[in-house]
């Protein structure tokens, strides 16, 4: 049995902001496999959801991101374990900022949560043995209930790559997403193996990643693009090393004018911090990308897609793909050409997985009896090539 976690907080204002996370668990794990931890209104009707206009009830995600609204009825039938807000009432009473308490909730484990979440985990391991907790965001408070208990926790999380431009990936972690992850540890497991694996170019990646657009660098017309983030999104909230995205400018004006950068809002954030520098309003990323010399940001997605098309990325915050960015001040790059081919066809084919497979019992399955990194990669290899 798994067992879906959602830390009880509202996450950018919404109480259920992972409902879709839940829905697409249930259709591919199943109500007989799968058990719930946290807020149950994540099990309301989901006609609610679609009267409210809910964003997990949008035509379009629902086909982006393949997934059925569930009959109320098999909703009902989860096994359950309610925790409700009120648990993190102190600490939103101690910080006043909304992403301050978030912030908190992700990196420092809270007592109260941490007893709540044995209890409940303790009540739904009566009920079937629980396999593995299902997390979609990093809650320190989580982590320590479930080493206490002995307990793995897998975190899930929408990869780089995303339909319609890419196959979409996911992350699947043992550690954390976005911070706190695994990726420079498997990675140093992967070489200590020697694994032998082919080392495709990044073009030939670009392919296998399911890029169907042109490939090959324009000249750029900036020495630099800024891909900013979603303000409250949990990357900057806890793992930008301090930095946002006014920050990100302010620390890249100092290298350069204005008019040598060049900024991308994220889509769902279209708002520039500096009105003095350009903003790029191409209808995709490859082709910001392909307009400037390097990319510099705290930690969005972007810069895997940079490094996709050779273009050197500076990354500011945690990330699990800073080790083949540069070096900030210097902008060198962190390691040499050969590793960092290296670690990006290791990346591409044995960190991240096919996005399917983060909801798959069987693939879960298989990564919990911890494979060797050359299984990993020979089973995710199956299914991209």
């Amino acid at each position: 049995m798994f067992v879906s976690y959602f830390t009880p907080f509202a996450v950018r204002n919404d109480p259920v902001n992972y409902q879709w996370v839940v829905y697409k668990q249930l259709q591919s794990i199943g109500a007989a496999e799968l058990a719930f931890l946290g807020d149950t209104a994540y099990l309301a009707d989901p006609a609610e959801r679609v009267a409210a206009n809910h964003p997990c009830a949008n035509p379009d995600w629902i086909q982006r991101a393949n997934y059925v609204l569930p009959d109320p009825a098999v909703l009902a039938s989860i096994k359950r374990f309610h925790v409700g807000q009120e648990v993190l009432k102190p600490i939103l009473d101690q910080r006043l900022g909304p992403n301050l308490a978030w912030r908190q909730i992700m990196r420092v484990p809270f007592p109260p949560l941490v007893a709540l979440l044995k209890t409940g985990l303790s009540v739904l391991k009566r009920q079937g043995e629980i396999e593995a907790v299902l997390s979609w965001i990093n809650c320190a408070s989580m982590r320590a209930a479930a080493d206490d208990l002995g307990i793995p926790v897998i975190h899930g999380e929408l990869g780089p790559t995303r339909a319609p431009q890419f196959r979409p990936t996911a992350y699947v972690d043992f550690s954390g997403v976005n911070g706190n992850t695994e990726a420079g540890l498997r990675y140093a497991r992967f070489a200590a193996e020697g694994v032998a694996m082919p080392q495709r170019t990044p073009s030939e990646l670009l392919r296998v990643l399911g890029w169907s657009g042109a490939i090959g660098k324009p000249t750029p017309t900036h020495e630099t693009g800024l891909a900013l983030q979603i303000p409250n999104d949990s990357n900057l909230v806890a793992y930008g090393n301090g930095f946002d995205n006014f920050e990100l400018v302010q620390f890249a004006r100092r290298s350069w004018p204005a008019s040598q950068l060049l900024i991308r809002p994220h889509p769902g954030y279209p708002f520039s911090p500096d009105p003095d520098i350009e903003t790029d309003t191409s209808p995709d990323a490859s082709l910001f990308i392909g307009r400037v010399k390097r990319i510099m940001t705290v930690n969005s997605s972007v810069a895997f897609e940079a490094m996709l098309n050779e273009t050197p990325v500076v990354m500011l915050g945690e990330c699990p793909f800073a080790v083949g960015g540069c070096h900030p001040r210097s902008l060198m790059p962190r390691v040499d050409a050969k590793a960092w081919l290296a670690w990006l066809n290791f990346i591409s084919f044995g960190y991240l997985a096919p996005y399917e497979w983060a909801f798959d019992p069987a693939y879960l399955r298989f990564r919990l009896s911890r494979p060797p990194e050359a299984e990993i990669i020979d089973r995710h290899l199956s299914y991209w090539v």
